[in-house]
């Protein structure tokens, strides 16, 4: 594997992105949209192996004529190892979601003071807090956490921390995020420096369940892991057996195409789905053990 990221982009009207981040998604290890105008927007599926150029344009041409639309031109290039994200962070607004304020450090702070305020600056780890299903996690992270207390919980695929950020500044309780990436492990680390978080938030590089550090700080109560489907069925089994008896698991990056084959991966350990919030064709589960389903509809915020 090389140390070399691709990127594959496209730009696409804001209703017909699910449908292309659904035909690269077999590609990449990350995908981001971003706005262009208001009848425009501009997606980049991030990889770490040169993604084929005709398969690739063949995916987006089949998605186009699934939308009745014209096939957008695909753009296919090496990223270099720079801080690619910050090239565009000026172009990044606030996110506000649930009590949760991210923004970078040209923005300033909430005016509430009740108001969680993480500065996140982008960079090299995956994660500036704007996909939906970063947005999802965050709202689901509120809505648990006003119905009890964690006292251990695991940021799985941790990006540039965001989420982590969030558990230990609602719960001031220690967090362990991590990642099979040292770089997004180091930007966790140095974000929760910045936020004043360093004391609750413990890292390591770890992609499974099979690492001995992860195995050894749990069980976790809460374990949140924002990935791809594909990643997310791989993970089940160690995840599962790293829950407590009262455990509650968060999963998102999946499209709702997905959810199906990821419930089921989930369904074989033992869990059952409380409930799931969907955004812009993503979609955020909520997973308890053996516990009986509350509630089962979509919610779209």
């Amino acid at each position: 594997m090389s140390d070399a990221l691709w990127q594959i982009e496209l730009d696409a009207a804001p209703d017909t992105l699910a449908l292309f981040e659904a035909a690269l998604e077999p590609f990449c290890v990350s995908l981001s949209s971003h706005e262009l105008t208001e009848s425009l927007w501009r997606l980049q599926a991030v990889c770490i192996e040169p993604p084929g150029r005709a398969a690739a344009a063949v995916a987006v041409a089949i998605a186009a004529a699934a939308a009745g639309v014209a096939a957008p031109e695909v753009r296919i290039g090496r990223l270099e190892t720079r801080d690619w994200v910050r090239e565009g962070l000026l172009s990044l607004p606030v996110i506000s979601v649930a009590g949760f304020y991210v923004r970078g450090s040209h923005l300033p702070p909430p005016r509430t003071p009740e108001t969680i305020d993480l500065l996140v600056d982008a960079g090299l780890a995956f994660g500036t807090g704007h996909h939906p299903t970063t947005w999802g996690c965050l709202y689901a992270i509120d809505r648990i956490t006003r119905q009890r207390r964690f006292t251990n919980a695991l940021d799985m695929g941790c990006g540039s921390g965001v989420l982590a950020l969030a558990l230990a500044a609602k719960e001031l309780r220690p967090v362990t995020a991590a990642d099979n990436d040292p770089i997004a492990v180091r930007t966790t680390r140095d974000n929760a420096r910045i936020n004043g978080l360093s004391p609750l938030i413990r890292t390591l590089v770890a992609g499974s369940f099979d690492h001995r550090g992860l195995r050894g700080r749990g069980p976790y109560d809460l374990i949140v892991a924002n990935i791809l489907a594909k990643p997310l069925c791989g993970l089940a089994p160690g995840l599962v057996s790293s829950l407590t008896a009262d455990g509650v698991v968060v999963l998102s990056g999946l499209l709702a195409r997905s959810e199906r084959e990821v419930l089921a991966a989930y369904r074989a350990q033992g869990l059952r789905l409380a409930w799931r919030i969907a955004r812009q064709g993503w979609h955020t589960l909520v997973l308890r053990r053996s516990s009986p389903l509350r509630r089962t509809g979509a919610e779209s915020p």
